[in-house]
């Protein structure tokens, strides 16, 4: 697939601010295929005999990224050796060595010493390090590099370069890690060019609808033990999936997003209640929930195994799974392009929080011109 001018102008941009070195910040919406900058980017430092790690925070991304770096890098001749290595313990992999190496941050930060001298720095999803102090691992990380190699670049990739709290990830501020933004592209543009699918909301039913207007703040967010209170409410699961099953009887592939693991269990067991595929609405939970469960529906939360959540991922992505129900899991980084609803069972302030979200039902299908079409007609 040829790369799109975005794209080209993003590594461009990311250039310059390397020889100009300024720590920037590339902002691509979810999306927008940030797998050929990554790839661009491995492909320039390998054919220097450079090195550039890739840091993210969860292994699912540690992986995706070392994948979008290997398709575009040919192997290493005489041996055909990978050129690429992962630097995961969530994933049982320690490459130390590789030119391109794709690290969890917790990982890394444990052995600064023996990656080595890198020359480019990715830190993906940086919307997340923290300013000041409060960035931990990644500040004693990236400070332990830069003794190594004090002209180490560093790039951070992010789809919201903001905090409800705080304002812009990057700045003037000696407590920001980056200096400017080098590089921009919105939502609006990339729907207007073809590249993002147009979204269309539907808010709550009456009956669905609840007043979180009382909900106390802590961290800028809703206290979590408020949230739970209310959106484990029986009547609240039972009218919000009600409301959701109604509203998107011709979509395949639904996301959902819950407050907490006990809210989402609710969720899992009133959506086997009320779909096709078994249970009727009516019945006690009691009665049903000894009948043998659907298999329309899964949960997934920060404590399922990474075997399991990797097979139930695999069942959704593949059209066999209609509903996959998560809890802070699969809002950044999460790559499903078959999405085509994305259910919010859970209020927030926060504007990223939502964005990422919303974002997972971006990616246009493999069937992008006929998704296209049918979302611009739905909106006009």
């Amino acid at each position: 697939m040829p790369a799109r001018q975005y794209q080209l102008d993003a590594v461009q941009a990311i250039r310059k601010a390397c020889r100009d070195n300024v720590r920037s910040v590339v902002c691509l919406p979810t999306g927008a295929g940030k797998g050929y900058i990554l790839g661009d980017l491995a492909r320039s430092i390998c054919s220097k005999g450079k090195r550039m790690l890739v840091l993210a925070h969860v292994a699912e991304l540690v992986e995706q990224n070392a994948n979008q770096c290997r398709r575009n890098l040919p192997p290493v001749a005489p041996f055909e050796l990978d050129p690429v290595g992962i630097l995961s313990a969530g994933l049982k992999e320690r490459s130390y060595n590789a030119q391109i190496l794709s690290a969890g941050i917790q990982t890394a930060c444990r052995c600064s010493t023996d990656i080595g001298k890198v020359d480019l720095i990715i830190c993906d999803e940086a919307h997340g390090i923290m300013p000041g102090e409060q960035s931990g691992m990644y500040r004693k990380f990236l400070a332990e590099m830069l003794t190594i190699n004090p002209h180490t670049w560093i790039i951070g990739l992010t789809a919201t370069p903001y905090r409800l709290k705080g304002g812009p990830i990057y700045g003037e501020d000696p407590d920001l890690l980056f200096d400017s933004m080098c590089y921009h592209i919105s939502v609006l543009d990339l729907i207007e060019q073809g590249y993002l699918c147009r979204l269309t909301s539907k808010a709550p039913a009456p009956a669905a609808r609840r007043d979180f207007s009382e909900l106390h703040i802590r961290a800028g967010e809703f206290v979590a033990e408020e949230v739970e209170a209310i959106t484990c409410e029986d009547s609240y699961v039972r009218d919000g999936v009600a409301d959701m099953l109604s509203k998107s009887k011709d979509r395949h592939s639904i996301l959902i997003f819950c407050s907490s693991v006990a809210h989402a269990e609710k969720v899992v067991i009133e959506i086997q209640s009320q779909c096709e595929c078994g249970h009727g609405p009516n019945e006690p939970a009691d009665e049903y929930a000894k009948k043998v469960e659907c298999n329309c529906v899964e949960l997934i939360t920060g404590e399922t195994p990474q075997t399991i959540r990797a097979s139930i991922i695999a069942s959704f992505k593949s059209g066999s799974l209609r509903f996959l129900v998560n809890v802070s899991v699969l809002t950044t980084g999460f790559d499903a392009p078959n999405v085509d609803c994305v259910a919010i069972f859970r209020p927030t302030i926060s504007p990223g929080l939502f964005y990422q979200c919303c974002g997972r039902n971006f990616r246009l299908h493999l069937d992008s011109d006929k998704i296209y079409q049918k979302f611009i007609e739905i909106v006009d």
